[in-house]
């Protein structure tokens, strides 16, 4: 009798964690479509930077701004942070909408926001700083550094680790020696259109709650990184980041 009901009760977990899965985004809608409209009017939507961009960059600044702002407005989000990132520095930095609805407080670029599963690609950067100095070698095995990783009928690396196994080994990383590490920890590699040419673009989207809020995208044909976040899931910051690239790689071209 036990054995016949044990399907049962296994179709009923599945059943109910399938009905999580849809009920999330669901919710979601249900809320986005019953929201007070946040930004009516975008180009009213607050902004706050720390300093002005070089005059060079004048003209894609303001093309940006208009993007974020349009996509603040169309999306109903309350806030975004953008930057955009050239030869080791920062070009440009601003903070969009509110940090806090209720007391009006605008998102400045100093705004911490949770940045969910973006928080790989940083390890995976800390990693390559510390293979660098000497502090951390790829093929030793990972009980070295962590005791109380359970031990396997296989040795496991660190590079395994990082790796995430083959499968997920996604886009691997070089040092700044141009030495090959053969990981990539949660780096996506994709083709995208950007100044009307096909490129390739290496980054990583955060979820919160089942939801993108957050992108860091790396273009390096056009020598940009983009990092976007928002305060809120669902956000799509992604297609937001490749349309302030191509803002920038645009005036490049020129």
């Amino acid at each position: 009798m036990a054995k016949g009901r044990l399907p049962g009760r296994i179709a009923l977990v599945f059943g109910l964690a399938g009905l999580i899965v849809v009920a999330i985004p669901g919710l979601w809608v249900y809320m986005m479509a019953t929201a007070p409209v946040l930004h009516p009017h975008p180009q009213a939507a607050p902004s706050v930077t720390d300093s002005a961009p070089a005059p060079e960059l004048a003209g894609s600044v303001d093309w940006a701004r208009g993007i974020v702002r349009a996509h603040l407005s169309e999306k109903n989000l309350p806030g975004v942070s953008v930057a955009v990132g050239m030869d080791g520095g920062v070009l440009w930095a601003e903070g969009f909408g509110y940090a806090d609805l209720k007391d009006r407080v605008p998102v400045t670029p100093n705004h911490r926001f949770g940045i969910g599963t973006a928080s790989t690609v940083l390890t995976s950067a800390a990693v390559g700083l510390l293979v660098e100095e000497g502090r951390l070698k790829l093929d030793e095995e990972i009980r070295k550094y962590v005791p109380e990783f359970p031990q396997k009928e296989w040795p496991v690396t660190l590079r395994h680790v990082m790796g995430h196994t083959v499968e997920l080994l996604q886009t691997p990383q070089r040092l700044s020696s141009g030495q090959q590490t053969g990981y990539g920890l949660g780096w996506e590699r994709e083709t995208v259109t950007v100044a009307g040419e096909q490129t390739v673009a290496a980054g990583h989207d955060g979820d919160l709650l089942g939801g993108m809020a957050v992108s860091l995208v790396t273009f390096p044909g056009h020598g940009l990184a983009v990092s976007v976040m928002s305060n809120i899931s669902y956000a799509e910051t992604n297609s937001l980041a490749v349309r302030i690239a191509e803002a920038f790689a645009k005036q490049r071209k020129q």
